[in-house]
């Protein structure tokens, strides 16, 4: 089956150019798309992780995933396009397995819920009728 994917080639010579590595880059992306926890948020007796990334509708659209400015090690800003590709494709969807058997990911927005429990609740209510 083919799922749509992003794909993104880095320019060598232009992260060369401007003192940048591909590790520079795919941590810059991974936080945008994937996000990255900052800071820990306490109430009470709760923590949380703080987690910072773009939001839906930002990376699913190529161009603004283009535009994005990227701090420079001298401080200079660039836009990501400067230094990569970004082109929206289409790709073989992995079969991840852990321990002889297949594993998929369930993940679910918590915005206007009641916590953490209220979600979980949610997902395995959804999922019942296929476990």
């Amino acid at each position: 089956m083919i799922i749509p994917q992003l794909k993104i080639e880095l320019d060598r010579e232009a992260l060369a150019r401007y003192g940048l590595t591909p590790h520079d880059v795919n941590e810059f992306i991974e936080t945008a798309l994937s996000g990255r926890v900052v800071s820990t948020v306490i109430q009470g007796q709760r923590k949380f992780d703080l987690l910072v990334s773009l939001g839906e509708e930002d990376r699913e659209d190529v161009d603004n995933l283009q535009r994005l400015i990227m701090t420079l090690p001298d401080d200079r800003m660039i836009p990501l396009g400067a230094v990569a590709t970004i082109r929206r494709r289409g790709g073989p969807n992995a079969i991840q397995r852990e321990q002889v058997q297949r594993r998929i990911v369930v993940q679910r927005n918590t915005t206007g819920l009641h916590g953490l429990v209220s979600a979980v609740g949610d997902i395995r209510k959804r999922l019942a009728p296929i476990e």
